[in-house]
């Protein structure tokens, strides 16, 4: 007995909460619903072994911190790239480097590479040899400092960075991902350059 009221209970509860759903929804479906995505490229790739194969190139010791958060972002004028951590007993802690620092550009063998991105301070780490010495112009709240960096040999692979999605849905209707550093090397891309498209909107131009 004590079971039939319950389960009368809890279908009434059920009822109830029934009705408290809006009967009317938008028809209109949300932007991107028809896209064609292909769900093996959208995953993240199993390349881990294939990775830590790779030349590790230079270290620096210097974290950057992701230079952008959407794809407005990217479409901005951006200057410099900010130094998110500086690893103990490295390269960037006797230049003097500090967290929060805007590294605006790098001299490396007679040539300024003007910084905006974080894959290009890693190509600078990928393509110098050990011992070369990076002339910074480095803002530190909106002070100009000039500090030296010698690159020293990197003997591990530098941490994976985890794979961010994009959707764009006003202009192209188009999904995306960034690049694995396998993906990024393989295509004569630094690590975190380039992106991987993973879906379009069937409507989109």
């Amino acid at each position: 007995m004590k079971l039939h009221v319950l389960l009368a209970a809890t279908f009434a509860l059920a009822g109830a909460a029934c009705s408290i759903v809006p009967h009317n929804v938008p028809a209109d479906a949300p932007p991107l619903a028809e896209v064609d995505e292909r769900l093996e490229l959208a995953a993240e790739p199993q390349d881990e072994a294939a990775r830590r194969a790779l030349a590790p190139g230079t270290f620096s010791g210097v974290e950057l911190a992701p230079a952008h958060a959407t794809l407005e972002e990217m479409a901005g004028a951006a200057r410099g790239v900010e130094v998110a951590r500086v690893v103990e007993n490295s390269p960037a802690v006797a230049a003097g480097l500090e967290p929060g620092d805007l590294i605006v550009s790098a001299r490396a063998n007679g040539v300024v590479h003007a910084l905006a991105w974080p894959s290009e301070w890693r190509e600078l780490e990928l393509t110098s040899a050990p011992g070369t010495k990076l002339e910074l112009v480095v803002d530190r709240a909106a002070a100009e400092l000039k500090l030296e960096l010698v690159l020293a040999p990197r003997a591990a692979p530098a941490a994976r960075s985890a794979i961010q999605r994009f959707r764009e849905e006003e202009h192209a209707g188009v999904v995306f991902r960034t690049p694995s550093e396998v993906e990024a090397r393989a295509a004569g891309l630094a690590p975190g350059a380039g992106l991987v498209v993973t879906g379009l909107a069937r409507t989109s131009p």
